[in-house]
């Protein structure tokens, strides 16, 4: 088992937390339409590049999900990912955080749209960018 404190970071955008943001999943293929989304599940962080949330459910290493991203106050963000990491939750033995990359954003087929990719940005810059504020002292 290794240290956690000794991974190397990998991501190349910078994760922030969303209060009260959730996603629902959904695996692709033939029963997509009958399927339908699980979830909606609570978000622990996300960015323009992934998400990672907690679930009762456990993926294979790059299973591709469709995913729909719950934030409050906005409309819903449709997009596809893989799988890249899952592992069990502290929390309950039956629960997993699982880790996503996002798909390539583009104009093209088998790509995240480009609005998705516009509406990643705009959290960025709302969540991510804006520095912590501080509390004021009590009088």
């Amino acid at each position: 088992m290794t240290d956690e404190s000794q991974w190397l970071e990998k991501r190349a955008c910078k994760r922030f937390p969303i209060p009260d943001a959730k996603v629902r999943y959904k695996k692709p293929g033939l029963l997509v339409l009958i399927r339908g989304f699980a979830g909606p599940v609570p978000v622990r962080n996300l960015s323009k590049g992934g998400v990672s949330f907690e679930c009762d459910e456990g993926f294979e290493h790059d299973q591709e999900l469709a995913l729909e991203l719950l934030v409050p106050m906005e409309s819903p963000i449709e997009i596809v990912g893989q799988v890249k990491w899952q592992r069990r939750c502290q929390s309950g033995a039956h629960r997993f955080d699982i880790g996503i990359q996002f798909l390539p954003f583009g104009k093209s087929r088998g790509f995240n749209s480009m609005e998705a990719l516009e509406r990643l940005r705009a959290l960025d810059r709302i969540y991510a960018e804006q520095p912590p504020v501080a509390q004021q002292p009590r009088p």
